[in-house]
C-alpha cells in the first residue's frame, strides 16, 4: 500500500498560530475556536459552499488538502475523542481510517 498524506502537528500548530484560533473539540469553527481541520480551513480562506453536514465538510477537507476521506473521518473521531459510531470504513480503508484516528488523538494530546 502506498503512503498516505497525513496531517502533521506542525501544520496544525501553524494554522492555529496564523489564525489566532483556540483549539477545541466537537466543533468546526465558532467564536474564536476551532478543531484542527477548522483552523486549516480558516487559514486556507476559501469558503465552503453548500456544506450542510459534517460529511460535506469532511469531503471538502479531503479534496482541498489532498487527503483520503477515510483518513479525515478517522482524524475527526480521534481528535474529538468520539466513539466511532457515525461512520465505519470498509475493510479496504480501515488501516487509513485507523491512522487518521491515531493522528487525531496525537494532535489533541499536543494542542489541548
Amino acid at each position: 500500500m502506498k503512503p498516505i498524506k497525513r496531517i502533521t502537528l506542525k501544520e496544525v500548530r501553524a494554522a492555529y498560530a496564523k489564525t489566532g484560533l483556540t483549539p477545541k473539540r466537537n466543533i468546526w469553527l465558532e467564536e474564536g475556536c476551532a478543531c484542527p481541520l477548522g483552523a486549516m480551513l480558516a487559514l486556507d480562506g476559501r469558503p465552503i459552499d453548500d456544506a450542510e453536514s459534517i460529511d460535506d465538510i469532511e469531503s471538502v477537507v479531503a479534496k482541498r488538502f489532498g487527503l483520503n476521506l477515510a483518513y479525515v473521518r478517522g482524524f475527526v473521531i480521534g481528535f474529538d475523542a468520539q466513539a466511532a459510531l457515525r461512520w465505519r470504513p470498509g475493510e479496504d480503508r480501515r488501516s487509513v481510517w485507523r491512522q487518521g484516528c491515531r493522528d487525531g488523538r496525537a494532535v489533541a494530546k499536543a494542542v489541548l
